[in-house]
């Protein structure tokens, strides 16, 4: 049966996450899927994040099918009984919790944990007041508290986990805080259907944002997030691809998640949500989809993958391709995406021309720009989200703009020694905490600084090929050691990217000679033919 491919594909990890948690009863951190923390030892505080590991060990417990050696399992039952005690007596007197740091009080890992203990506690069927009571405080928390930056899918989440706090103990001032937090999320949908992902468009937290949405409505019957969720699945089939994977460095986070159990849930509704549940599926069976399989991350798709499992519909043929146009450009977040058989194209005209280019269902060019290093050490990248020239028309794309500087930080023991410091004397408040959130998001982030190194891509669109032309000019000064045409380059801080997806195996290619011309002419024009 299809379903299962959902339900067989999450049961391979329900190991790892049993090996994360300890599951000594007499143990004080008892229930803790932090491992670092409780086992090796190597974090001095148990990231909240973690806890949302409940949520698929309950959804395993409660689905009964010949090949799930979990379901009733006594002992399950009380891990995730355990893990939800665990996140009690481990949270700020507030309700928040902390992800990446001490005082961090971190919305995304505050509201991801309460939607996996509200939605385990509902699949459980359980009537203990003691985790009630810490559902309430923690949601009293998110009523009250915003985060810097626009994440539309923490915003959706929001929505769902104090609807279902709402479900648990029928206090309406729940229900009107989630109907709030829908206002805000409506209100950062473009008109052309993506939500925002701090700087633009992200097709792969798009699929989170449809995802939590959709269950709120398949719970609450509330009709007018229909049109939201209609515009938002009519953006997102653009970016299926034709193997089946979907997303990837040309969104503003360079995602390739692909949640389906939103999809699974409206599939009777839009034929847009039937056409990626399938592709979704597709993904899964021909090994393209992504794979976030480290600790921190593993639980987010096995509990999907069991959701789309228990909300699967059966899909009746109603045959669709999106799009009627040879060509759609999405002005907005400057997205183009170009059919012309055999071709398949996504190129992000704000991000330099980062493009993927499928023929039929095969990748052929999954490229994120060129890459240069600079004499004094400095490496210059094309591939930011940044205030380029761009023209688009039926024959041709064309991006001008400014290589700008690829910084990435590491912790040293005397930059964690002071960071602590800092989070312990600031992060007593939440002002506090969010003004060093907003200080590491723009220096891991939002940050620009231009180098004196210009770029021009040319993408030329036929039936028969596509042709990439870069021109890559420098300043008198400036001497270059190495330059490179990069696959897979992400450029920023985002948790959910740099995660295995069968197409991110491709070499980068060192241009040599190109660099040599350059140093010599200060310009040099780069030729590639994808026919």
């Amino acid at each position: 049966m299809e379903s299962s491919l959902y339900l067989l594909e999450a049961l391979k990890y329900i190991p790892h996450i049993l090996t994360l948690v300890d599951t000594n009863t007499l143990s004080p951190t008892y229930g803790c899927f932090d491992r670092g923390f409780w086992h090796y030892r190597t974090a001095d505080f148990p990231s909240g994040m973690y806890q949302e590991n409940v949520l698929p060990l309950a959804l395993v417990y409660s689905m009964e099918h010949p090949q799930n050696p979990y379901y009733g399992n006594s002992s399950i039952k009380e891990i995730v009984l355990g893990g939800m005690d665990f996140a009690s007596r481990f949270a700020h007197r507030d309700g928040s919790c902390d992800d990446y740091y001490p005082n961090e009080r971190a919305l995304g890992a505050t509201v991801f944990s309460l939607l996996a203990m509200t939605e385990a506690y509902q699949v459980l069927k359980l009537t203990d007041e003691k985790p009630v009571s810490f559902f309430i405080k923690r949601a009293n928390w998110l009523l009250r508290h915003q985060e810097s930056g626009r994440l539309s899918n923490h915003q959706a989440l929001v929505v769902l986990a104090l609807y279902n706090v709402f479900l648990i103990t029928g206090e309406s001032k729940f229900l009107e805080g989630a109907k709030r937090r829908l206002g805000i999320l409506s209100s950062w949908q473009h008109p052309e259907g993506w939500f925002q992902e701090y700087e633009g468009a992200d097709p792969g937290y798009q699929t989170v944002t449809i995802d939590a949405v959709a269950r709120y409505w398949y719970k609450s019957g509330d009709d007018q997030v229909l049109p939201l969720l209609e515009k938002a699945l009519k953006f997102c089939v653009y970016f299926l691809h034709p193997d089946g994977s979907f997303g990837g460095e040309y969104g503003s986070r360079n995602t390739y998640i692909a949640y389906p159990a939103g999809m699974e849930i409206l599939s009777g509704l839009f034929p847009e949500a039937s056409y990626l549940a399938r592709g979704f599926l597709r993904g899964i069976s021909r090994g393209t989809r992504v794979y976030l399989d480290d600790d921190r991350m593993v639980g987010h798709l096995v509990s999907n993958y069991l959701l789309a499992y228990k909300y699967y519909r059966e899909k009746k043929e109603r045959p669709y391709e999106p799009g009627d146009q040879d060509t759609r450009y999405f002005k907005g977040c400057k997205i183009a995406v170009v059919k012309r058989k055999p071709f398949y194209a996504v190129v992000a005209l704000n991000k330099g021309g980062t493009h993927k280019v499928f023929k039929d269902e095969k990748l052929v060019s999954n490229c994120t720009g060129i890459a240069i290093k600079l004499s004094d050490g400095r490496i210059g990248v094309t591939n930011h989200i940044s205030e380029n020239r761009i023209e688009v028309n039926e024959k041709s794309m064309k991006v001008e703009g400014r290589f700008l500087l690829f910084k990435k930080e590491y912790a040293t023991p005397i930059k964690l020694v002071i960071f602590r410091l800092v989070t312990v004397l600031l992060g007593k408040t939440f002002r506090g905490s969010q003004f060093i959130r907003r200080l590491l998001q723009k220096r891991l982030i939002t940050h620009r600084e231009f180098l004196p190194v210009y770029f021009t891509r040319e993408i030329m669109l036929d039936h028969n090929r596509i042709a990439v032309t870069d021109e890559i000019r420098k300043e008198k000064n400036v001497s270059v050691s190495r330059l490179f045409r990069t696959k897979s380059l992400t450029s920023i801080y985002v948790a959910q990217s740099n995660a295995h997806q069968i197409g991110r195996l491709s070499s980068w290619e060192e241009l040599v000679e190109e660099k040599e011309e350059l140093n010599r002419q200060n310009h040099v024009t780069v030729r590639r033919v994808i026919d």
